[in-house]
Parts: C-alpha cells; structure tokens; sequence
C-alpha cells in the first residue's frame, strides 16, 4: 500500500444510548474534514522570552469530523433527533484505506439536507479525542 493513501470514508456506525444504533453512508469522491481533538499549542509569534525561550501556551480542542452523508426522510429524522437529545453517540468510521477511528459525539449545526442530491453535510463533534482502533 502507498505510504500517503488518501480516499472516501466508507461507513458511519452510530450507537445512541436512546435513539438506538444506524449506519449513514458518506458519499463518494467528497471531501471530508476532521480534527482527533486533543491540546494544540497557541500559534504567536510573541510567545518568546528576552533570552529566545519559546513559551508554550495549550488549549483543549474537541474532536470532530464534518462529512456528508446519503440521506432521506428517516435518516434526517435520526440525526435531528440525535442532535435534539443533548447526548453523545459512540461513532465509528472506516477509511477507504482500512483504518477504524472511534469516539463520542453529536451533531453540531446546522442540519440541511438536499432533496435534489439526497445527501446532507453533517458536523459531529465530541467530547475527549477520536482515535483509531
């Protein structure tokens, strides 16, 4: 396998802890962004001492993954009701490549699905890290 191979995510699995569990299928050939969350370093060029010491400063970013998805009336449905619930759902989602990356998380904004394309672009976020299993 190639050392950089990039590619659609496959599968979406949810399991809710009321709403129950469903599996939303990205779509094709998109573009999907995500971020594992975890501490990042402030980027300021001014974060420096008289003496050339660099000076860390941390912050707390939540994970996320931004991914459009197949959708109809059921599904838009489930993610309205996910989002509703206040509660985070496991999610699990597989790389064209093969890796498996898990974590929490609800759907966060808006949720504007495309009756001509039958898809929704949909924006989970967590709590903790994503990572892969």
């Amino acid at each position: 396998m190639a050392k950089y191979f990039g590619g659609d995510i496959t599968e979406l699995k949810v399991e809710h802890p009321t709403i129950g569990s469903f599996t939303l299928e990205p779509k094709a050939n998109e573009d999907t962004e995500s971020d594992r969350g975890g501490i990042r370093m402030n980027d300021d060029d001014a974060q420096i001492t008289g003496a050339g010491n660099i000076i860390l400063s941390g912050t707390r970013v939540r994970p996320y993954l931004q991914v459009t998805v197949a959708t109809n009336n059921e599904i838009t449905e489930k993610l309205v009701q996910w989002a509703e619930s206040a509660e985070e759902a496991s999610i699990t989602y597989t790389l064209i490549n093969g890796d498996v990356i898990r974590g929490k998380a609800i759907p966060v904004g808006d949720i504007k699905p495309s009756t001509l394309n039958a898809t929704v672009q949909i924006k989970l976020a967590g709590s903790g890290t994503f990572v892969k299993i």
